[in-house]
């Protein structure tokens, strides 16, 4: 839609209410999940539909697909609202935060299994912890520059995280 959008209200209309920003999140609480909706770039939207793809279908299966979505969404507001305060100053959009609570899900359900990070295996107990150390790093750098949600990515995994300490101890 940003790429088709060419009339400043069709613009307005989806910076308003599609991209997380300090502004939005008081005004239009609701952008902190509809930014999860929304990407700039077309490899942005493939990349994340494509873990999504990969990973989300054991989860669907594990969790149901109500309590899938409930996390999903829940996890998309969260990375979000932290992309906004910790983050730049930048509006933000994507759905990388909520699919990384979901890569690291997955981690933590099955840390034996091999994920393939650029066609090199690699376990989960230890893909997880090193995407965690690398968003973590660039986040401590404060690179704003590669117009990457760092922050976005930590908290989504510390969610995916959390919810799996929560339905482990049966708290959730």
């Amino acid at each position: 839609m940003w790429r088709i959008a060419h009339d400043p209200q069709q613009k307005l209309f989806m910076f308003n209410n599609f991209t997380a920003s300090w502004q939005n999140t008081f005004r239009r609480p609701w952008t902190l999940i509809t930014a999860a909706f929304s990407h700039i770039h077309l490899s942005h939207i493939l990349f994340n539909g494509f873990t999504f793809y990969f990973f989300a279908q054991s989860l669907i299966q594990s969790l149901g697909s109500r309590s899938f979505l409930g996390f999903y969404l829940a996890s998309a507001a969260i990375s979000n609202f932290a992309q906004v305060t910790w983050g730049r100053e930048a509006p933000s959009l994507g759905a990388s935060g909520a699919v990384y609570s979901i890569v690291t899900l997955v981690a933590c359900m099955a840390p034996k299994m091999t994920f393939f990070i650029w066609f090199i295996p690699v376990p989960a107990y230890l893909a997880a912890p090193g995407l965690f150390a690398w968003d973590m790093y660039w986040q401590a750098k404060n690179q704003q520059s590669d117009n990457t949600g760092h922050a976005a990515h930590v908290v989504g995994m510390l969610s995916g995280a959390g919810y799996f300490l929560l339905k482990r101890y049966r708290i959730l």
